[in-house]
């Protein structure tokens, strides 16, 4: 017995939009990083003025990072996946950049690493599953398992 499947089935790219909220998850993961990088910065055998200038550099990059409203997705508040592959990553004052989804993006376990190309630079957000709801995780995870391939092909 033969199975039959139409040639001309096409796998649409279904569009939708993801609302990001603020992930306690990342925010405790990067605390950590940073609080190993400053005990790194005082278990090794540097002199005490490099080990100070170390974590005085340290410290003003954390405070550089975390004073930043939205600073984990960019300013960026909602990701729209369009039908033709291309993203929008939408602010809060409703402005929008038009974007690809690069090769190199990757699902890792509970990481979502979205890079994406517009015109002018690369952007780069990390996701985890609090970032956005429960339904919006499972949509998103689902499109770039299904359609992966073809959201990457797309070229800006």
């Amino acid at each position: 017995m033969t199975l039959w499947w139409p040639v001309s089935l096409k796998k649409s790219i279904p569009t939708f939009e993801i609302k990001l909220q603020k992930s306690t998850r990342l925010t405790l993961l990067l605390m950590l990083v940073f609080g190993f990088a400053f005990l790194s910065c005082w278990i090794n055998g540097l002199t005490i003025g490099v080990k100070t200038a170390l974590s005085l550099a340290l410290f003003i990059y954390l405070l550089r990072i975390f004073s930043t409203t939205k600073w984990l997705y960019k300013g960026f508040s909602r990701i729209r996946c369009n039908a033709d592959g291309f993203w929008q990553l939408i602010d809060d004052k409703g402005s929008s950049i038009l974007c690809s989804l690069s090769s190199t993006s990757a699902i890792i376990g509970p990481f979502l690493f979205l890079h994406f190309a517009s015109k002018k630079k690369r952007i780069n957000i990390v996701l985890l599953s609090d970032s956005m709801s429960c339904e919006d995780n499972r949509r998103l995870r689902m499109t770039l398992t299904l359609y992966g391939e073809k959201l990457m092909a797309v070229k800006g």
